[in-house]
């Protein structure tokens, strides 16, 4: 589906733009984070630790990601409805 403007013409921002600015600011969040001498590497190599909340995302993550992050997803069970989840200390950690 592909969203108009009042006049019915495309805007052209869709599924593909939600989920590239959600990834952006994901990314830009990531290298906000302080770093001390026991934090994350940073620069060439560097990999850059994810969290997801569903393993779909993650695995779209991991992809456009490649060897670069370190994805966690928090529920994996492709039939677990993320709305009835109910969150626990180890993923609030993570």
């Amino acid at each position: 589906m592909t969203e108009t403007s009042g006049h019915g013409r495309r805007t052209g921002l869709g599924r593909w733009g939600g989920l590239l600015a959600g990834l952006t600011v994901t990314f830009a969040l990531a290298g906000c984070s302080s770093s001390s001498a026991t934090g994350p590497r940073t620069g060439p190599g560097a990999v850059v630790p994810v969290v997801a909340g569903e393993n779909f995302w993650g695995d779209i993550t991991r992809q456009i990601g490649g060897v670069h992050v370190k994805v966690t997803s928090i529920i994996t069970d492709p039939n677990a409805d993320p709305h009835s989840y109910e969150t626990d200390p180890k993923d609030a950690a993570a």
